[in-house]
């Protein structure tokens, strides 16, 4: 008689519950940067665009694990300005100095240089956050 396979369960991917969460907090961060007038004003370069045509740009890369998902960090920023000009990151380092001042430049640099290993839990935590932080957010604005 021929034994019957089981099937293993799949173990979530750390990789897609990563882009899963980040996929949550960029559109926070889009919607929390957005305007009443619907539009996102460029960070770095203070153009208006659509939320579909902006980013959630970082001033320190998202190579830097533990900076990937500080909110101080990220801002709305368009496609041009965070991709073709290499997201301008001494414009963004002025602005976030002059909205959160220069211990917190200071506090993100010493962040950056923390090794930092999430779990497929930990992002599953961070998606859920920011996905609440939305919704909120969404019905706060009555939209």
């Amino acid at each position: 008689m021929a034994k019957k396979k089981t099937k293993k369960k799949k173990v979530p991917s750390v990789r897609i519950a990563k882009k899963k969460a980040w996929d949550a907090f960029s559109k926070y961060i889009r919607l929390r940067d957005q305007n009443p007038d619907g539009y996102i004003y460029c960070v770095t370069c203070g153009d208006p665009k659509p939320f579909t045509a902006t980013d959630a740009g970082h001033w320190l890369s998202r190579g830097w694990s533990a900076t990937l998902f500080e909110e101080s960090n990220v801002h709305g920023q368009c496609k041009p300005c965070n991709g073709f000009k290499g997201g301008r990151p001494d414009d963004m380092e002025r602005f976030i100095a002059t909205t959160y001042g220069t211990e917190e430049v200071e506090r993100l640099r010493s962040l950056k240089l923390k090794v930092l290993k999430r779990s497929w839990a930990e992002y599953e935590e961070i998606r859920t956050k920011y996905i609440a932080l939305y919704d909120e957010l969404l019905e706060s604005r009555g939209l």
